[in-house]
């Protein structure tokens, strides 16, 4: 299920001489004009942050958007590698990639430069506060692109995916080893594409395709576990498909979800453990399966009604996590307690799709996705998710741009058209 944004228009005409600096002044990054005409910068979100640890899925309905040629604004991964310094990416309003970084818990975002050729990023995924590496599309999307960092971010160096046309998603257990996982075209332009599985030993300096069992035609998320056992979330010729591995990857088994499962997002190892999660959706609402033995078996878990779809699952421990994802209503979350029972959470009421969560403990979580206006959205809890708040202001998506006025670095006015009614 793709994203849902706000049909209609409306046209904002500021007249920014006067005193409507609260309105006409746009901290944020999701604006085409305002991302096309600012240079890097810093954001500031609300006090009281919350401090998510790496996020363990990517946003299939980015993947559904960045082939059909983007264009709208979004946030589709998180990353935290402590208290304090964490990484979020996405795209920007359909002119390029987004990277933003903060060094204080969220106190303050800053925009990362990302190199031209990269037009979306779906996922991020960091193992000390200097590595990290992103996936996505390039800026025609037609090729899968991999964005990697020595330097928390201060540089970062795109190097396209050789026969991708789409990465959605990396998973690395150290420094050396990782995965990155997608879609490549078919060698007939009728032909369905073939999933793929990197792998790289070496930081991400090489990358070699890994076997995909027959009939796979992309892979969806990658997790894990340790350096030997993994899975991956597929789309077979005949529906979803379960990717397991013992070997490191090289070699990978298909094996079918439980049968009311009908479409399956992200994947989630507890580390260092055998239980792994799944999200997606079944024939009746939102599916949420459970591993207890690194994948050979699962089993289906119950989750509230109103969650039509879920994207992404993340675990404190064997007992606490949350999930996201989409219900009718906009954005939703569910969190469990004891690791069986999922009840739904508050969500704020201009959440229009929630793509990714990150926990740092079962009090603190953060969860990235889009606005209803279509804009990126960050959302943060420190009390165990009775309250979630917006720890980055949303702004508005101007469609139709009349005039622009840049007084300084950190202030643009903008005149026009935004998407939400």
């Amino acid at each position: 299920m793709g994203r849902r944004l706000t049909a209609g228009r409306r046209l904002l005409r500021l007249t920014c001489a006067i005193a409507v600096a609260s309105v006409c002044a746009f901290p944020g990054l999701y604006s085409p004009a305002f991302a096309s005409s600012r240079p890097a910068g810093a954001l500031s979100a609300p006090t009281n942050p919350v401090h998510p640890p790496r996020s363990p899925l990517p946003l299939r309905s980015a993947r559904d958007d960045q082939q059909g040629g983007g264009g709208g604004s979004y946030l589709a991964d998180v990353a935290f590698i402590s208290t304090t310094k964490g990484w979020v990416v996405g795209a920007n309003g359909g002119v390029g990639a987004l990277i933003m970084a903060t060094t204080d818990g969220g106190n303050t975002w800053v925009r990362q430069d990302v190199p031209s050729t990269v037009g979306a990023l779906n996922a991020v995924r960091f193992v000390s506060s200097t590595n990290g590496w992103a996936v996505g599309n390039d800026n025609a999307y037609v090729k899968g692109v991999i964005v990697s960092t020595t330097d928390g971010g201060a540089s970062w160096t795109a190097k396209t995916a050789s026969g991708t046309n789409g990465l959605y998603d990396v998973d690395f257990v150290d420094i050396l080893s990782g995965w990155a996982v997608g879609s490549a075209a078919g060698s007939q332009p009728t032909d369905p594409s073939n999933g793929v599985i990197l792998h790289t030993a070496d930081s991400g300096t090489t990358w070699t395709a890994q076997t995909v069992p027959a009939g796979i035609e992309f892979v969806n998320s990658v997790s894990f576990a340790d350096a030997t056992h993994g899975l991956a979330v597929a789309r077979g010729s005949s529906g979803p498909a379960i990717l397991v591995t013992s070997t490191g990857g090289a070699t990978w088994t298909a094996e079918s979800p439980p049968s009311d499962v009908q479409g399956l997002n992200g994947v989630a190892f507890l580390r260092g453990t055998a239980q792994a999660w799944m999200t997606g959706s079944s024939s009746a609402n939102a599916a949420l399966i459970k591993s207890t033995d690194s994948g050979a078996t699962w089993s289906s878990v119950t989750v509230p009604s109103s969650v039509e779809v879920l994207e992404n699952v993340a675990m404190v421990d064997a007992t606490h996590g949350w999930g996201v994802g989409e219900a009718t209503s906009g954005g939703i979350i569910i969190a469990t307690t004891n690791g069986s029972t999922w009840a739904e959470q508050s969500a704020p009421s201009d959440t229009g799709f929630l793509s990714a969560v990150a926990p740092v403990s079962t009090s603190t979580a953060w969860a990235v996705g889009s606005g209803k206006c279509g804009n990126g959205s960050i959302l943060g809890t420190s009390n165990g998710g009775t309250t979630w708040n917006q720890e980055l202001d949303q702004t508005p998506v101007i469609n139709d741009v009349e005039g622009v006025a840049a007084p300084d670095a950190n202030h643009v006015f903008v005149v026009g058209a935004d998407s939400c009614g």
